[in-house]
């Protein structure tokens, strides 16, 4: 299974339309889609508007893929999880965040192997493509270059 998640702040229709025609031509996947407050009404996902915190983890430990966006909850969630992730940055020029901070973190994050990052929606499909067929899980959060504390200042702050 492949579960999408786009946070729960802002809405990201960009992200969830580009997996929504990817997985209405490969309905051999399954797309699991957390999508907030969207006003699409995709046609190849199971939608969720929202999750409780642990039935997020559920998700995550259920999935063999996670899609999102470039948060550090995402990115954390999916260490602790041991997921591969593909990841595409909120744009602030499209209303979709209040500035540039995710295209930020996928500049530092791209060179690490365990995350995809996806710049524009046009790449997401070709992206899936090559991560269904190859998505391995990976080792820690660690591989990133977390310190210990590093890690578990994140995990309080994401926690709340």
């Amino acid at each position: 299974m492949i579960f999408l998640t786009v946070g729960s702040q802002l809405p990201f229709d960009r992200l969830v339309a580009a997996v929504d025609s990817w997985a209405q031509q490969h309905p051999q996947h399954r797309v699991l889609a957390q999508i907030g407050q969207s006003e699409l009404q995709p046609r190849g996902l199971e939608v969720i508007d929202s999750l409780s915190p642990a039935a997020y983890q559920q998700m995550l430990r259920d999935s063999s893929l996670v899609v999102g966006h470039v948060g550090m909850g995402t990115i954390i969630n999916c260490l602790t999880e041991s997921r591969p992730m593909l990841l595409m940055p909120r744009l602030s020029r499209l209303g979709e965040t209040r500035n540039d901070h995710q295209v930020d973190t996928a500049n530092r994050f791209q060179r690490f192997s365990t995350m995809h990052i996806a710049w524009e929606a046009e790449q997401v499909g070709e992206r899936l493509d090559a991560l269904t067929g190859a998505a391995a899980p990976i080792d820690s959060a660690g591989d990133i270059g977390l310190s210990p504390q590093l890690e578990g200042v994140l995990r309080q702050f994401v926690s709340g």
